[in-house]
């Protein structure tokens, strides 16, 4: 649209400039209708040959630009021209960014960049980038500062759009050869022009989106430590790229994020995924969920786990054909940090199988030992060091949870027995276990949990209480035919949520009650993912209760996260993932400080990956694959970690969203 210098208002002065470039200058302005504007005034100088062939070259490109503009119209997530003015001098009038450039937000800081909006922002690019690839338009200079900010609101419809197209045209079919871009940025084939006769093609954009994408993983520019800027180019060729190594989140936060990364900087052109699908890659909600991953040797057979909070650790029991082991990972960089076979060389009997394993009192950790007497041992979480042991005699430990005062223990043989903490630490546990009377029932008493002034136990098809400080017990009928399985308290103890053996059912009850406030089946959730799931499949395996929400591991392998009203008691399904191949066995809620954004984190064990848990038309697998970085494992700066065999156990942890975001996982 061609303007008149009535159809826009603007004062050219320092308080409204935007930005200043070799060409022109740019002011914040209003166009008709009240319109937000950044306005591009351009310079022209004549008074020579050479200056006047450089405005017309100059001149040329502006009409480039405004052509590609006028092409890419009305795509949301592509900066809108509005139009051009020849008068009183020439300018061409866009949209204005709220917030500027996206690299003034990353290289600044100024604010903090949210992660789960990292996905967003790359979602909306790679959806501008392959609407230009369909209109057959190469930008050929992607990168943060032609990337204009509109929000970092997770809710937004729009939080980025591409800009300066100055530098964009048209593919021709046989491809490119002239060269653009920017240092650190280009390609290595655009770089290789002047010395061949090879063209390129849009892969060129994807290499720079791959760049782009270090920057929001990196929070610095590429090759920002080489000395002198020729040298880019010439590692560019060899096929060198930005380090990552030293990035904790490149590992550890946005791990997919960074694979994906690695694939779009590919040395070879025809190796880099197209922007279509690069996009269908990023709107899967286990791409963006996934927060971090760990293979385990196919030897390990992860028994349970749990979350030491007052060292940020996850302990994970282990069988092993040369015994048991336990696994301790840093929750703070998701390392090993230990990992040590439990000694039984003292104990009286030597067949032992990893029963479970509990936090006790935040120091420390127990582990129950199965054999013909189970075995208690109880480490100093700090140390690693064996504290305490017991040997029950003809007893089997089926369950076992502990408060700030009370440890309670749940057997085989429906026995249930409380002892003071101080009693179970200081070796007087034995001479001072009190049986609850409800314990002469006889059902193995396969899980109990700690509410707020009661402690809940199964009986079979029902449960138990007892009021610990009123030493009063009463019982509640569950169902009608499944025995208990599982109980898991809500995150603020008022509720008890109840699964049952071999069964997709789940009770919501009432802590102060202990009366069934709403049940729900999800069978038909499973089935609409997975059509031909078997009766095994439809089973709960785990739960885990966070913030407003209950998630939920099954039998096929399904992570289902269902919000949990309680006003009204509705169960309400948010998300379905699919991470897992075969069952689900274990979900562990941990709280995290170490991203701002990020409050709460679950790690969830299962035994093989679904490899088509990203989609089935996405363009690489979910496996146990680490990236690499390749340049500074050839500078020996660090040794890629051992993550394990690729059919071992698998560890995965998820970030929990808040429950309005899930919606928006996906553009609409």
């Amino acid at each position: 649209m061609k303007f008149t210098p009535n159809d826009f208002q603007c004062e050219q002065n320092e308080k409204y400039k935007l930005g200043e470039g070799q060409f022109g200058k740019v002011y914040s302005g209003l166009c008709k209708n009240k319109i937000n504007s950044a306005i591009k005034f351009y310079k022209f100088k004549m008074n020579n040959k050479d200056e006047i062939s450089s405005s017309l070259n100059q001149f040329y490109k502006i009409r480039q630009e405004i052509v590609m503009l006028s092409k890419l119209r009305h795509h949301p997530y592509i900066i809108q021209f509005l139009g051009f003015s020849l008068k009183p001098e020439l300018c061409v009038v866009m949209e204005r960014a709220s917030h500027g450039a996206l690299s003034s937000v990353i290289y600044k800081k100024s604010e903090i960049i949210p992660r789960i909006v990292k996905f967003r922002i790359c979602q909306q690019l790679a959806s501008a980038v392959a609407f230009m690839h369909k209109k057959y338009i190469i930008h050929r200079d992607i990168k943060s500062d032609n990337v204009l900010l509109f929000s970092l609101n997770h809710n937004a419809k729009i939080n980025i759009k591409l800009t300066d197209f100055g530098t964009a045209n048209f593919m021709s079919p046989s491809g490119m050869k002239t060269f653009f871009g920017t240092k650190g940025y280009t390609a290595p084939e655009m770089i290789l022009y002047q010395s061949s006769l090879d063209e390129y093609n849009s892969s060129v954009d994807i290499y720079s989106f791959g760049i782009f994408l270090y920057e929001l993983i990196a929070y610095r520019r590429p090759f920002h430590d080489v000395v002198e800027v020729y040298e880019i180019d010439h590692n560019v060729k060899k096929g060198f790229r930005p380090k990552f190594y030293d990035i904790l989140d490149a590992f550890y936060g946005l791990l997919h994020l960074t694979k994906l990364m690695v694939s779009m900087w590919h040395q070879e052109p025809s190796k880099r995924p197209p922007a279509k699908d690069i996009l269908n890659l990023l709107l899967s909600p286990t791409f963006q969920l996934v927060f971090g991953l760990k293979m385990l040797s196919s030897t390990h057979n992860p028994c349970d786990l749990c979350y030491v909070k007052k060292y940020n650790q996850i302990w994970i029991a282990c069988d092993d054909k040369e015994g048991q082991f336990v696994i301790v990972i840093d929750m703070e960089n998701f390392r090993f940090v230990r990992k040590f076979k439990i000694d039984t060389t003292e104990l009286s009997q030597q067949n032992f199988n990893m029963s479970s394993i509990t936090t006790i009192s935040d120091k420390y950790v127990c582990v129950v030992l199965r054999s013909f007497d189970d075995v208690i041992i109880i480490y100093k979480a700090k140390k690693y060091s064996v504290f305490r042991i017991y040997t029950m005699e003809d007893s089997h430990i089926l369950s076992i949870s502990a408060n700030r005062e009370w440890v309670c223990l749940g057997f085989l043989n429906g026995r249930c027995s409380k002892v003071t903490l101080k009693n179970f630490l200081n070796g007087n546990m034995l001479k001072n276990l009190y049986d609850f009377q409800i314990s002469a029932l006889c059902f193995p008493v396969t899980s109990l949990v700690f509410l707020l002034e009661t402690v809940v136990w199964s009986v079979g098809r029902s449960i138990a209480y007892c009021y610990l400080k009123k030493e009063e017990e009463g019982m509640k009928p569950c169902h009608m035919e499944k025995k208990v399985q599982e109980i898991v308290h809500s995150f603020d103890k008022k509720m008890f949520f109840i699964s049952f053996q071999n069964s997709p059912e789940i009770y919501l009850h009432s802590a102060e009650t202990k009366e069934i406030l709403h049940t729900f089946s999800c069978r038909n959730d499973i089935l609409s993912c997975s059509p031909g799931a078997l009766n095994v499949d439809l089973r709960v395996t785990c739960m885990c209760s966070v913030i407003n929400m209950l998630w939920v591991g099954t039998g096929s392998g399904h992570i289902l996260i269902y919000e949990v009203q309680k006003k009204v008691y509705k169960i309400i399904l948010l998300l379905t993932l699919h991470p897992y191949a075969k069952e689900l066995r274990k979900l562990v809620l941990i709280p995290t400080e170490r991203h701002g954004d990020v409050k709460y984190l679950i790690v969830s064990t299962g035994k093989e990956l679904n490899k088509n848990a990203f989609g089935m038309n996405t363009f690489f697998c979910f496996n146990g694959d680490i990236p690499k970085d390749e340049t500074a494992i050839n500078e020996k700066l660090y040794e890629p970690e051992n993550t394990g065999e690729s059919n071992g156990k698998v560890i995965l942890v998820w970030h929990v969203l808040p429950t309005h975001q899930y919606k928006n996982l996906v553009l609409i």
